[in-house]
């Protein structure tokens, strides 16, 4: 992974920015960990966390343990051959919130109505 700045955000490595992050809905575990990573709108309710290197399970866990603390829940360990982990991690929308616009569509999906 070739580690260069984000031409829109000044100082920060093009993986760690929102705008990588929201496209890819990936993030390194090891920037969640330095607190580099830009999480700060992200509009999905799930986010897989990558780990790679030694000790990656270790690592994976670490991240996974600080974004709980932001409202992401473990749902599961996948394996990506020898090279790697990844995590998915969920986080439920706000009330109220809006979901972001379907692929294609250019319109936000509305709220779930109660019917209870």
């Amino acid at each position: 992974m070739r580690l260069k700045a984000d031409p829109k955000v000044v100082g920060v490595r093009t993986e760690d920015s929102a705008h990588t992050i929201g496209r890819n809905r990936t993030v390194l575990a090891t920037s969640v960990l330095q607190g580099t990573a830009q999480l700060a709108g992200y509009p999905f309710c799930y986010l897989a966390v990558y780990a790679n290197g030694r000790p990656r399970m270790g690592v994976l866990l670490a991240a996974a343990e600080e974004l709980r603390r932001w409202g992401w829940e473990l749902v599961n360990v996948v394996g990506a051959g020898e090279i790697g982990l990844h995590a998915v991690l969920y986080r439920a929308p706000a009330p109220g919130a809006e979901r972001p616009h379907p692929p294609g569509t250019g319109a936000a999906v509305p709220p779930p109505v109660d019917t209870v």
